[in-house]
C-alpha cells in the first residue's frame, strides 16, 4: 500500500482530513478551513455532512499577525495537512486516542472562531470548552491564549466565541477534543507525528483487508462518517424519488465494492428494478453498473468464498460495515446477513445481464 499512499493528496473541499472512529475533521469551505464534526450517528451521507455551507464547519481557522489575517495555501495529505503562510505554517492531524484534531506550528497567532452566537462555553487555565454541534474542549499545549465570548446584554446572547492562540518562543500547539457530556478530558500523550503515523498504519491495515483499487477511494471509505461501504441511505424511500441520485450512489458503492466493502448495493439495484427506475437510466450507464456489480461479485467469490462450505465469510470486522460488531467472533465469520447480501448481489447481476425491467 505504500505506493498508493504516496500517490494522492487531499482536496479538503471535497475530502476532509479525517479518520475512522473519530468525529473531528479538517475541511475547507469557500471562506477558509474549518474544524468540523462528523454526525454522532451514521445516518448522514458524506456530501451532507461536509456540504457547501459552514454549518458543518463549526470553527473557522485563521492565521493572524498584528490583528491582520494572513493568506495561506493548503497542502493536505491523507494523514497531515498544512496551512502555509509567509510567516510560518500550521500542521494538523487526527488524534484517535483523544478523539481530537491536533494542530501545531510556528505562526504568530492562530484564531478559531465560530459564526454562531449564543454558544455555551467555559474557560479553564489551559483552554476553553465550547458546545457548538458537539462538546469540544480546546486544550492549549504550548503558547498563550485569549478567549472572547462576551455577553451582549441588549441581545441576550454572547458574541460568537473566538479563541486566539499565541506562539511562545516561536511555537504553538493545541488539541480540539470532541467528547460526550460528563466525560473527563483525556490526557494528550502522543505527538502530532505519532498520531499521523498511527493513522497511516491503520489505513494500511484497512487497505490490506479490502484490496482497494485506488488510494483516494480507500481513504474515503476509511474516513467517512457513514459505516464502511454502507449504502443504507439508498434504502430510504425519499431517495427513490430521484432515479439519478440512486443510480450514482449505487454505482459508487458498487465500484468501491470490488475492494470488499459490505455489498448492500445489490439490494438497492433490485429495488430500482422493482420500482421501474432502471427504465430511466441510459443503456450506457446500465452497462457501467453491471460491470461494477460483476467486479464486486468476483471479488467476494475470489477472496471470501469457502468452497468446502459453499458459503461467504467475513475475514475482518471492517468488512461488516459496523463499528466493532459484538456478534463478530473469531474469523472467518459466516454471517447469515452476508449470505443474504451476496444472494442479492448475484440476483442484481442477473437482472442487469438479462434485462427484463422494460
Amino acid at each position: 500500500m505504500k505506493h498508493i499512499q504516496e500517490a494522492f493528496s487531499l482536496d479538503l473541499a471535497k475530502t476532509p482530513l479525517a479518520r475512522r472512529g473519530s468525529r473531528p475533521v479538517l475541511l475547507q469551505l469557500p471562506d477558509g478551513c474549518y474544524l468540523g464534526l462528523k454526525p454522532a450517528g451514521n445516518a448522514l451521507p458524506f456530501a451532507q455532512v461536509f456540504g457547501g455551507t459552514s454549518s458543518m464547519g463549526i470553527l473557522r481557522i485563521q492565521i493572524m499577525d498584528g490583528g491582520k489575517e494572513l493568506p495561506y495555501s493548503v497542502n493536505a495529505g491523507p494523514f497531515i495537512a498544512e496551512l502555509i503562510t509567509g510567516k510560518g505554517r500550521v500542521r494538523f492531524a487526527i488524534d484517535k486516542a483523544a478523539n481530537a484534531l491536533r494542530m501545531e506550528g510556528d505562526v504568530p497567532q492562530l484564531r478559531l472562531s465560530s459564526p454562531l452566537t449564543g454558544a455555551n462555553s467555559v474557560k479553564y487555565a489551559d483552554g476553553v470548552e465550547t458546545n457548538l454541534g458537539g462538546r469540544v474542549v480546546h486544550r492549549i499545549l504550548r503558547g498563550t491564549f485569549e478567549f472572547d465570548d462576551s455577553w451582549m446584554l441588549k441581545r441576550w446572547s454572547s458574541v460568537p466565541p473566538c479563541l486566539d492562540i499565541m506562539a511562545v518562543d516561536g511555537r504553538m500547539e493545541a488539541a480540539c477534543i470532541e467528547l460526550p457530556a460528563d466525560t473527563d478530558v483525556p490526557e494528550i500523550t502522543r505527538s502530532l507525528d505519532e498520531c499521523a503515523a498511527e493513522n497511516k498504519a491503520d489505513f494500511e491495515a484497512f487497505c490490506d483487508t479490502l484490496k482497494p483499487t485506488d488510494g483516494l477511494t480507500a481513504y474515503r471509505l476509511w474516513s467517512e462518517a457513514r459505516k464502511t461501504g454502507s449504502a443504507e441511505l439508498a434504502c430510504e424511500s425519499y431517495l427513490f424519488s430521484d432515479p439519478r441520485a440512486v443510480f450514482e450512489l449505487a454505482l459508487a458503492s458498487a465500484e468501491a465494492g470490488k475492494s470488499g466493502i459490505t455489498p448492500l448495493f445489490g439490494a438497492v439495484v433490485l429495488r430500482m428494478r422493482d420500482e421501474g427506475m432502471l427504465e430511466k437510466i441510459s443503456e450506457e450507464d446500465i452497462a457501467r453498473l453491471r460491470e461494477a456489480l460483476k467486479d464486486a461479485l468476483a471479488w467476494w467469490r475470489k477472496y471470501r468464498f469457502d468452497t468446502a462450505r459453499g458459503r461467504y465469510f467475513y475475514a475482518y470486522r471492517d468488512e461488516t460495515g459496523e463499528e466493532n460488531p459484538q456478534w463478530f467472533g473469531e474469523a472467518p465469520v459466516y454471517a447469515p446477513q452476508l449470505q443474504e447480501r451476496l444472494s442479492q448481489l448475484e440476483a442484481a447481476v442477473g437482472a442487469l445481464e438479462w434485462g427484463g425491467w422494460n
